[in-house]
This record gives structure tokens, C-alpha cells and sequence, in this order.
């Protein structure tokens, strides 16, 4: 699963991307994964989650609702672009 992942990602850097940005964009996108990484392994320690570990569940969770309301509207945007650029083509 994790080299489909990375298929994915490469495919959709080489298309929204300029490769002069591309390393700057990928560290970009790291930062808040490691963020997220370290924030849910440092809670499960803690003894009041070390009882009951929905809190941190529910992080990722809301979590991954977001990152999927994100990819939606990057999706509709470039769409419309995509849209628009064909009807640009048409008509010349």
C-alpha cells in the first residue's frame, strides 16, 4: 500500500508542481504529518489516555476529515481550471 501511496503523490507533484518547487512543497507537507505522528504518540502515554485511547482516535479522525474536505476543494478548484482551460483551446 505505502508504494501505491507514494505512485499517487509523485504523479499528482509532477503535475500541480514545478520541479524547481518540489522539494520545498514535499517538506511542506511533512511538517504537519510529524506533527500529528509525535502529538499521538506522546498522548498515548499519558494516563489519562492510557485508560481510554478515543481522544486520540478521534484526533485522527478529525484529522483525516479535514485532510479529506482539503483534497475535495484543492479537487473542485483544479477542475474548474482544467475546465476552463479546455474551453480556452476550443476556441482559438
Amino acid at each position: 500500500m505505502p508504494n501505491f501511496l507514494f505512485i499517487c503523490f509523485s504523479l499528482f507533484l509532477s503535475r500541480y508542481i514545478p520541479e524547481s518547487h518540489r522539494a520545498t512543497v514535499t517538506n511542506w507537507f511533512r511538517v504537519p504529518m510529524n506533527l500529528l505522528t509525535c502529538g499521538a504518540l506522546l498522548t498515548v502515554n499519558l494516563p489519562s489516555v492510557a485508560a481510554d485511547k478515543r481522544a486520540v482516535f478521534a484526533m485522527c479522525a478529525i484529522a483525516l476529515g479535514g485532510g479529506a474536505a482539503a483534497a475535495s476543494a484543492f479537487a473542485s478548484a483544479t477542475e474548474e481550471k482544467d475546465s476552463s482551460e479546455v474551453e480556452k483551446k476550443k476556441g482559438r
